[in-house]
């Protein structure tokens, strides 16, 4: 038994059980459940099958959407008849297991869509596609085997534009609107089940006498439309009253462009070329034609360029019979041609090309420069000067002539107030002689002052590589640079760090009674008791006294106890019980 059968007999057992469970049976919603399963079922298979861009078509719609049907004999198809209202949406009965041969046509026609056809349309091409299979045979005493490898190939389709693969790997057409209540047959072409019309958006809407979109349904089934709407075949559509050129009408008076069009401020359609239009109009989408004077630049742009029909030697056509020159060119007013130019002005020179200069006799041009500027040329050089016309030498600032020379192309520096103790080496630049260096204190830079290598330590340098100590200070033994601070009542404990001022070394402090200030004394950070700070944290008992063991700063002495008093013994066993 083909599918068609099986299907085609379902339908029957579902219109025979409709038949039998009549309103008011009690057995109605019983057989509507099972029905309903059916419907469900079914209606997976059908998405399955007629699937279209994303979108399918629910049977389950079609279900809520008739009360009756029919088989012809010529096949299975459907008439469906109008619903009658119901307050409750949700309820199931004869109507709806009668639905079940609207369902069943429709999946005889996609099982029919199904079977590949011999001229199948919305393919492209095929290409052979190699596939790779590998067989081996291993022998009991072989680990590896032997492996053969053959080349099958499978046929591969290429949808055309406005196709897609369905499930089943055929290519089917697309529609971009829904195609709701419908087939999408070809691309963007919608055909509408039985009892439904198809709007102008390219949905399949309910006809009279079931529906009437936009309007209500007269006593002859025609539509009757409403306000703002009028007839044109099964259907009632907007009316703008202004018209809609290079638009669609979609609501009353409200006018939506067509593709390539856009809107302009005074509401009308214009056509839209992609990047714009420039010097010419758009006339149509993506067609430009250019103004007066203008030419297209290439057959695939909207881009109008101007033309010159003289031509324009080193320049642009920027606007009809209008040349603008290229950058180093500029426009003759007597010849109306561009003429090479230099940006730069040619220095000593003729600008005989764009951006190149030709010097005069007796100049050249300026080594690794622009090209622009030519340099006076000096046959014996100008040393410390520049060379300012042919043969002539200008010193430059801080040199002078060198009165020696006869050629006058020698500059020597100048020194602003000499040079004590140096030569005049730049200007104002003064190089020192040996043992001395230049003065930092003097901004000029041209006084050089005695210099002693390794430094003057608390001395001053006052001759070359001699130091003479500061006041207070001394020379150190066995030192020619380094002169020590003197502290003349010495420095006991402590350190003489100026002249006689002494600084105290770590764990001692200056004596208070010393008014010199010359002494430091040892510094117990823990006061001593019945005791004297010898050093630096130390202190040592007074006489009769011995360190308190119980104290761990070890700064504190108490009385000495003899070992026959009982005052003693009690001690003695005190810390004897310690170690119990």
């Amino acid at each position: 038994m083909t599918s068609s059968q099986v299907i085609a007999f379902l339908a029957v057992l579902l219109t025979s059980q409709a038949a039998v469970n009549q309103p008011g049976n009690n057995d109605t919603v019983a057989s509507a459940g099972f029905g309903s399963n059916i419907v469900n079922g079914l209606n997976r298979f059908v998405s399955k099958i007629t699937n279209r861009n994303g979108v399918t078509n629910n049977v389950t719609s079609a279900v809520s959407n008739v009360t009756s049907a029919r088989i012809i004999s010529s096949g299975l198809q459907h008439s469906v008849v109008c619903p009658p209202p119901r307050s409750d949406p949700q309820a199931v009965g004869v109507g709806h297991n009668l639905s079940m041969v609207n369902v069943m046509s429709r999946v005889i026609v996609a099982l029919n869509h199904s079977q590949s056809p011999q001229n199948q349309t919305g393919v492209c091409g095929t290409e052979q596609i190699p596939i790779t299979n590998t067989s081996g045979n291993t022998s009991a005493s072989s680990v590896s085997g032997n492996q053969t490898n053959t080349t099958e190939f499978r046929t591969e389709t290429f949808c055309c534009r406005g196709y897609l693969k369905d499930v089943f790997g055929r290519c089917v057409a697309q529609c971009d609107s829904a195609c709701a209540n419908g087939v999408c047959t070809a691309p963007n072409n919608c055909t509408c089940h039985g009892g439904y019309t198809l709007d102008r958006s390219g949905n399949c809407v309910l006809e009279c006498p079931c529906g009437c979109l936009n309007g209500v349904c007269a006593a002859n089934n025609s539509c009757t439309c409403n306000a703002g709407f009028s007839r044109v075949g099964k259907i009632c559509v907007p009316v703008c009253q202004s018209g809609c050129v290079n638009g669609n009408c979609t609501e009353p008076n409200i006018c939506t462009c067509n593709p390539g069009y856009i809107e302009d401020l005074y509401g009308s359609c214009i056509p839209a070329c992609s990047g714009g239009c420039l010097n010419g109009d758009c006339i149509a989408p993506n067609k430009c034609t250019c103004h007066q004077g203008y030419r297209k630049k290439n057959p695939h742009y909207n881009i109008c360029v101007p033309r010159c029909p003289q031509g324009c030697l080193h320049g642009d056509c920027t606007a009809p019979n209008v040349c603008t020159c290229h950058t180093g060119y500029v426009k003759n007013n007597a010849t109306k041609k561009c003429s090479p130019t230099c940006k730069t002005p040619c220095i000593n020179a003729d600008c005989t090309s764009p951006n190149t200069c030709t010097c005069h006799v007796g100049y050249r041009m300026t080594p690794g420069g622009s090209n622009k500027t030519c340099l006076p040329v000096c046959k014996n050089g100008c040393l410390n000067g520049e060379c300012t016309a042919p043969n002539v030498c200008t010193c430059h600032s801080g040199y002078t002539r060198d009165p020696n020379n006869k050629t006058g192309n020698t500059c020597v520096p100048t020194c602003t107030g000499g040079c004590s103790n140096g030569d005049c080496t730049g200007p104002n630049i003064c190089t020192c002689h040996l043992g001395y260096a230049k003065d930092p204190q003097i901004l000029e830079g041209n006084r050089c002052i005695p210099h002693c290598p390794g430094g003057c330590i608390n001395a001053t340098c006052t001759a070359a590589n001699t130091c003479t100590c500061l006041q207070g200070y001394a020379k150190v033994a066995n030192s020619s640079n380094v002169c020590a601070p003197i502290c003349t009542d010495g420095c006991i404990n402590g350190d003489c760090t100026l002249p006689n001022t002494c600084t105290c070394k770590s764990g001692y402090e200056k004596d208070l009674a010393d008014i010199k200030g010359s002494r430091c004394i040892p510094k117990c950070e823990n006061k001593c008791v019945n005791a004297i700070c010898t050093s630096p944290n130390m202190c040592i008992c007074l006489a009769g006294y011995i360190k308190d063991r119980t104290v761990r700063t070890n700064n504190i002495c108490i009385r000495r106890i003899k070992r026959s008093s009982p005052t003693f013994q009690n001690w003695l066993d005190n810390e004897n019980s310690k170690y119990i």
